[in-house]
């Protein structure tokens, strides 16, 4: 149960998506106070005009929150150390991960971004690896598949350090087989002792998960509530897992 009269003690979570439009609401520090809404874009109307109508329609939408967090599921991004985050000419916006000595830069729309800074306090713009990225190097060690409607982050820590992170077109199972296995050959890591995480939402994702236990030995399919503890709506299996993270980071 979220209590609107004190919207501002809460944080607003909006994916944005070519797929659709998630919207989450959630208290930072009452886990058990949240409120989820899905939405499907009409493809035919520009992504900002569909954020209109579902601000004129949910009720949910029609509140000022302490934080506003702007997740862009689709927006293409590249991981870059900080020492050359400042190279002219790359453009784009960046958002960093200090403590990792990394930053992610990526591209957003112009309209969709002038829109949400006029529309919205306390605006946190992040693209979908920022927070995939964030929770794969939370863990010691992890060799994570995130797949997303068509595309799949590949994602590999070793001790706490980066050693891959990188968007493949997955619009297959046959793709997404292909650059999954060329990685993990790449990267050295073994078929019987390592262990393949696959999390995300794909019509591949059960062919993908089948086809890939046969050459490699581990591989898991985590449900969020597995995952995910501090967050009752990160729990949820209907969030998608980008936005899981980004809760409850």
């Amino acid at each position: 149960m979220v209590d609107y009269v004190h919207a501002e003690q809460y944080t607003l979570s909006i994916r944005v998506s070519a797929d659709g439009l998630c919207f989450a609401v959630h208290h930072p520090e009452r886990a058990d106070e949240f409120a989820y809404m899905p939405y499907d874009v009409d493809p035919l109307l520009p992504m900002v005009a569909n954020l209109k109508q579902a601000l004129e329609t949910f009720p949910l939408l029609q509140h000022r929150y302490g934080k506003v967090q702007l997740l862009l599921a689709d927006a293409p991004c590249q991981v870059v150390p900080d020492d050359f985050v400042d190279v002219q000419g790359l453009g784009g916006y960046v958002i960093s991960l200090p403590e990792h000595v990394l930053s992610l830069r990526f591209q957003a729309d112009a309209t969709l971004m002038k829109w949400a800074e006029e529309t919205f306090n306390n605006l946190y713009v992040c693209p979908g690896l920022f927070s995939v990225l964030r929770f794969a190097l939370q863990q010691d060690s992890v060799t994570l598949c995130h797949l997303h409607g068509r595309r799949m982050d590949l994602i590999c820590v070793r001790d706490g350090r980066l050693q891959f992170a990188n968007t493949f077109d997955s619009d297959t199972t046959a793709n997404a087989l292909y650059f999954l296995l060329g990685t993990w050959q790449t990267l050295g890591l073994s078929q019987e002792d390592d262990v393949l995480t696959i999390v995300g939402r794909s019509s591949c994702k059960r062919e993908l998960t089948a086809k890939a236990s046969r050459f490699i030995r581990h591989v898991a399919d985590p449900r969020p509530a597995e995952l995910f503890h501090a967050s009752e709506l990160a729990r949820l299996a209907a969030v998608p897992f980008d936005l899981q993270t980004l809760v409850n980071g």
